[in-house]
């Protein structure tokens, strides 16, 4: 199994805080794990029913061109045991200006979340809002270009 990233661990020990939890759970983590991808004003992008399968993958978000920010959280209980279930990754660009991964990828060992590599973290502000927006995508089931699956042992992200 993986460790946490250091991103990871160091929201995990500084004790990042929550404002709420979503309330129609069967909706928004119908399999105990949805990841979900926003912009800095908790715009939903997309988001990622992850199957109760036991596989392990990776979900890899891109920032879209023009964005400087995407923020990404998981919900449900199938975390590992020291995630911040309270916190979310950040993604910056590759560029000059914001020196970021470009990306922020998920990592996901038999079925239970491991470790979100990004550039930062922040206090997740879950709002009655976020959560009719997340309700939306998921029941909308529209890939996001931005969204890559990599079941574990593919050469690329063709696991969508």
């Amino acid at each position: 199994m993986r460790s946490l990233s250091a991103i990871t661990l160091l929201a995990a020990i500084l004790g990042v805080t929550s404002c709420s939890k979503p309330e129609s759970k069967e909706k928004v983590i119908p399999t105990d794990l949805t990841i979900i991808v926003c912009d800095a004003s908790y715009g939903v992008i997309d988001t990622v029913v992850v199957p109760d399968d036991q596989q392990s993958r990776s979900v890899k978000f891109t920032l879209p061109k023009g964005m400087s920010e995407i923020r990404v959280f998981p919900l449900g209980s199938r975390l590992h045991q020291d995630y911040p279930t309270s916190a979310y990754i950040t993604g910056r660009p590759n560029d000059e200006t914001w020196m970021g991964l470009g990306y922020v990828e998920v990592h996901i060992d038999e079925g239970i979340l491991v470790t979100i590599d990004g550039n930062g973290f922040g206090n997740l502000n879950f709002t009655e809002a976020l959560n009719k927006e997340i309700v939306k995508d998921i029941d909308a089931s529209t890939p996001s270009p931005i969204t890559t699956i990599k079941l574990k042992g593919e050469p690329d992200g063709s696991g969508q």
